[in-house]
């Protein structure tokens, strides 16, 4: 089973996430920065990781998350904010891909056929 990660801080958001992929993927959602950072810490691998440019209502703070994911890991790591210029400036800082949080169930079907 696929393992991904969902760093999101909107409980709403990660309720939608998990009820669309229940059974299909092994979820892991965190909703803070130091939260994800512990949960991308407490695997050694992740098919995916996906992250909001703005958590813990404290600003643009993905850089934080995205630099510590970056020293180990090269996989996809998609920029979810629902703000487009805030997805462009988290693939300046080592993101692979953007997309709507809309978009993140059909995302991940698409890129892992589940």
């Amino acid at each position: 089973m696929k393992q991904i990660l969902i760093v999101e801080d909107s409980t709403s958001w990660q309720r939608a996430f998990a009820a669309s992929l229940r059974g299909r993927i092994d979820l892991v959602q965190a909703y803070s920065l130091a939260e994800g950072i512990a949960a991308f810490d407490s695997r050694s691998s992740w098919d995916a990781i996906f992250s909001d440019g703005c958590l813990d209502g404290e600003g643009f703070n993905a850089p934080e998350l995205i630099m510590h994911v970056r020293r180990r890991y090269d996989g996809p790591f998609i920029a979810i904010s629902s703000m487009h210029n805030l997805r462009q400036r988290m693939i300046t800082y080592g993101c692979s891909d953007e997309c709507q949080k809309s978009e993140v169930v059909a995302y991940i079907e698409r890129a892992f056929g589940v």
